[in-house]
C-alpha cells in the first residue's frame, strides 16, 4: 500500500458517495502503523439530513429509515485529530476545544476498516461510540439508538451483539493505555502554515481510478477453467448491432418474464459510429443479482453461462451468451454501475469528439495483442476515466470538482 506523505489533503468518507458523511482531512502521518489527520473547526464538510433538512434525530420513530439527502455544512466548536489503526473496527478521534485549542478527550467511533482509493479513506459507521475523558473516565454513548436501529431494520441483533462486542474492545485498550491513546496525540498542535483543508465535491456516481489487479480478475472469474484466451479484438461499427441486442432482450424477457426489472443495451455496441469488440453488453436488474436460485437457472437454460461472480462489487454477476455474442451483466435495483454506463454510452452518443478518441485509443490498446479482455480494459481504463471526469463536470444535476487520477 502506498502511504500518504504528511500535509497531503485527503477525504475521510463515511458510506457511499453522495450518500455520506465527508471531510477533508490533512494527513499528518501515515505508515504501517496509523493514518493520523487533522480536520481543524471552520472545515467545509458534507453530512446527510432528512428530505426535508431536518436532522437525523429529529424524530425516533424513523431515525434509521426516513430518506435522506447530502447538504454541505460547517464543522463546527471542535478541532478533531483522527487516528485510525490499520485492521481496526474503530478509529479515535482527539477532540481540542476550536477555539483554545484546549485537548478535551478521545471520541472512539466505531466503524468498518477503512478502504483506501486515490485519495480517499473510506468506512461505514456504526452508531455506537464510546468517549474517554482526560482522566481515562470511559462512557459509551448511543446505546439506546443501537438498539432503535435494530428495531428499525437497519442491524440484525448478531450484528448488534458484534458491535457491542468492538466496544468491549476499545475499552479493553483503553484499560491497559495501548495505542493510540499511549501515544501522546493529546499533544498536538498543528503545523501554523497549514490552509485548511478544501472540500471535493463529487458526483454520486464517481468511482476512484482503480484497476484490478491480476488476482482480482481471477477472484472474480466464476470458474477459471471455462476462460479461454481469445485476441481482443476491435472492429468497425456494425448496423446490424442494435438488432443484435434486440435478440439478446427477447432471449432475455423470454426466459424470466416479469423478473426483469429493467434491460439496457450498454457499451460501445451501443454507440452509433463506435468501433466496438463485437459483443454485445447488457444491463439486467432483478429483484437480487445475489440471489442466484431465483434468476440463474432460467438463464443457463436459455443458452448463458455464468462467467463473473463479484459479491463485493454491488453483487455484480456476468454471463455469456452466443448468436449473437453478449455479455449479460447482472444487478440489483439501485446499484450504481447500471447508471453509470447509460450516462458513458449517452455521452457518447451525443458527443462525436469524445466517441471518436475512445475509438482511437481501444484500437491502438486492442493493437497489441492481449487474450484478455479484463487487461485489455485495464489498458484503457484510464481514457474511461477521464471521460467519466467530462460526464461528472457537465452534469446539472449534482457538482463535482476534478479528480485527477
Amino acid at each position: 500500500m502506498e502511504f500518504w506523505r504528511p500535509g497531503t489533503e485527503v477525504m475521510w468518507r463515511y458510506g457511499e458517495v453522495g450518500n455520506d458523511f465527508a471531510s477533508p482531512a490533512r494527513v499528518v502521518r501515515d505508515d504501517e502503523r496509523a493514518l493520523v489527520a487533522w480536520v481543524p473547526m471552520g472545515t467545509r464538510v458534507l453530512k446527510l439530513v432528512r428530505e426535508d433538512g431536518r436532522d437525523l434525530r429529529a424524530d425516533r420513530s424513523d431515525q434509521f429509515s426516513a430518506p435522506l439527502r447530502q447538504v454541505e455544512s460547517v464543522w463546527a466548536d471542535y478541532s478533531v485529530l483522527r487516528v485510525y489503526l490499520p485492521g481496526r473496527w474503530w478509529s479515535v478521534w482527539v477532540f481540542f476545544h476550536g477555539e483554545t485549542g484546549v485537548f478535551e478527550g478521545w471520541y472512539v467511533n466505531i466503524e468498518d476498516p477503512h478502504v483506501r482509493t486515490g485519495r480517499t479513506t473510506r468506512s461505514r459507521d456504526h452508531v455506537l461510540d464510546v468517549w474517554v475523558e482526560p482522566d481515562r473516565t470511559v462512557e459509551r454513548k448511543d446505546e439506546d439508538e443501537l438498539v432503535l436501529a435494530v428495531e428499525q431494520g437497519r442491524y440484525t441483533q448478531a450484528e448488534a451483539d458484534a458491535i457491542t462486542a468492538v466496544a468491549d474492545e476499545v475499552e479493553e485498550v483503553v484499560r491497559a493505555w495501548g495505542p493510540p491513546f499511549c501515544d501522546g496525540w493529546e499533544s498536538f498542535t498543528p503545523d501554523p502554515d497549514w490552509p485548511e483543508p478544501t472540500l471535493v465535491r463529487t458526483h454520486p456516481l464517481w468511482n476512484p481510478y482503480d484497476p484490478p489487479s491480476q488476482e482480482e480478475i481471477d477472484a472474480a472469474r466464476a470458474e477459471l477453467g471455462v476462460w479461454t484466451p481469445t485476441r481482443v479484438e476491435v472492429v468497425a461499427p456494425d448496423p446490424a448491432w442494435p438488432a443484435a441486442y434486440d435478440v439478446v432482450r427477447e432471449r432475455v424477457v423470454a426466459a424470466l418474464g416479469e423478473r426483469v426489472l429493467a434491460l439496457e443495451h450498454v457499451g460501445s455496441t451501443s454507440v452509433p459510429g463506435l468501433w466496438a469488440k463485437p459483443m454485445i453488453d447488457v444491463d439486467l436488474t432483478v429483484a437480487d443479482s445475489g440471489d442466484e436460485d431465483s434468476w440463474l437457472p432460467d438463464l443457463e437454460a436459455a443458452g448463458f453461462q455464468l462467467r463473473v461472480r463479484e459479491p463485493d462489487w454491488e453483487e455484480h454477476r456476468c454471463l455469456r451468451g452466443a448468436d449473437p455474442a453478449a455479455n449479460v451483466h447482472v444487478w440489483s435495483p439501485g446499484a450504481r454501475e447500471p447508471r453509470r454506463h447509460q450516462m458513458f454510452r449517452d455521452w457518447l452518443r451525443a458527443h462525436p469528439g469524445d466517441r471518436d478518441r475512445y475509438a482511437e485509443v481501444k484500437r491502438e490498446v486492442a493493437a497489441r495483442g492481449f487474450t484478455d479482455q479484463m487487461l485489455y480494459n485495464n489498458e484503457k481504463a484510464w481514457v474511461v476515466y477521464d471521460l467519466y471526469e467530462k460526464i461528472f463536470a457537465a452534469d446539472p444535476d449534482h457538482e463535482h470538482d476534478p479528480h485527477p487520477r
